[in-house]
């Protein structure tokens, strides 16, 4: 009996070659398609004006905003004490920037105490980074309410008012 060595045949090889090149480049096409959307820069979170402390009646606002790929969810927390209340929890449709009112949703989702808080805002939009959960900005901004009004008291018992003076 004759020996005959194995040879593959040709046509499976040029089948499987074909095969892995269209692969590559359908998965090329794919990336140049969606270039936009694997974008790394994150969303801005800007308050109106800085603060460190803020009264009964606040008045806040939030900016946020990302012209890439556009938001898809907010939340804003605020934190005081052992309470955390949830001012804001939304997802957006793609929208480039957002405005809310800080103050006003204090005074309608809490009955402010004096002391310390915090405000926690947290970002993300629709790029394809992060295992496609999109790039995420997280602002804390630690301040304190005053509710109360400032207190004057007399520190001596002897006065001398004179036309004028003070």
């Amino acid at each position: 009996m004759m020996y005959r060595p194995y040879h593959r045949p040709r046509r499976r090889v040029r089948v499987f070659v074909v095969l892995i090149i269209l692969v590559v480049v359908a998965a090329a096409a794919a990336f140049a398609r969606s270039y936009k959307r694997w974008e790394g820069q994150s969303p801005e979170v800007m308050f109106d004006r800085d603060f460190k402390a803020l009264g009964r009646a606040p008045v806040l606002s939030l900016t946020i905003q990302d012209p890439g790929t556009g938001l898809r969810h907010v939340n804003i927390r605020l934190k005081q004490k052992d309470q955390d209340v949830v001012l804001a929890d939304e997802e957006l449709n793609r929208d480039a920037s957002k405005t809310y009112d800080v103050g006003k949703l204090i005074t309608d989702k809490y009955k402010i105490q004096d002391g310390p808080a915090s405000i926690n805002v947290s970002v993300s939009d629709y790029a394809f980074r992060n295992m496609f959960k999109g790039n995420r900005t997280e602002v804390t901004k630690d301040f304190a309410f005053y509710v109360s009004p400032p207190r004057l008291e007399v520190l001596e018992g002897q006065h001398y008012i004179n036309q004028g003076g003070s």
